[in-house]
């Protein structure tokens, strides 16, 4: 047992503020075959003759659709076991995409979920708006949208700053492509 001479001055103490997620503890067997079922994607991708940016984008997108419908039904595994195979072969078959805006719609996601453990502080809105900026930037406004509107329906939050960073794309009229279009 540790000693806290101060006590009261608990809340002086810096806030953690919302983490960007849990690491993937494989004591569990979903994220295992989250972790199993990515790296397979993956390497199946490149025996069918895809490119390594190509094989690693595929598990990219299994793994982003397995976290997302984890977060959106955490109580259900079942749910994220049947999105990373589908991710996979959309992708795979679609072509991989950029991962930015599945990481901004993941973001967004955990925010509004409540997941975080925590009320988003200043950084973590001014980190959706930069995804929100990001996912817009790539033309994906539909990814963009999510961490856009994060704030407003996240109980005991408000700020305009993820809308802002959503539309700056629009208005500069620029779109600035992360990845070359195949």
């Amino acid at each position: 047992m540790s000693y806290d001479p101060c006590p009261e001055q608990q809340s002086l103490r810096p806030d953690p503020g919302v983490r960007a997620g849990p690491p993937l503890d494989l004591r569990y067997p979903s994220n295992r075959y989250a972790a199993g079922g990515a790296l397979a994607a993956a390497v199946t991708a490149r025996l069918l003759g895809g490119s390594w940016a190509d094989a690693l984008g595929v598990g990219g997108a299994a793994f982003l659709a397995w976290a997302t419908a984890r977060e959106l039904d955490p109580d259900h595994p079942e749910t994220a076991t049947v999105a990373l195979p589908v991710a996979a072969a959309a992708a795979w078959m679609g072509g991989p995409g950029n991962p930015v805006p599945g990481l901004a719609a993941l973001s967004a996601v955990r925010v509004m979920a409540g997941t975080v453990g925590r009320d988003p502080t200043t950084v973590d809105l001014a980190a959706l708006a930069g995804q929100a900026g990001l996912a817009a930037a790539t033309g994906e406004k539909a990814a963009a949208l999510l961490p856009a509107v994060t704030p407003y329906t996240t109980p005991g939050t408000t700020s305009l700053w993820p809308m802002v960073g959503a539309l700056v794309p629009a208005v500069s009229g620029e779109h600035v492509l992360l990845c070359q279009p195949r």
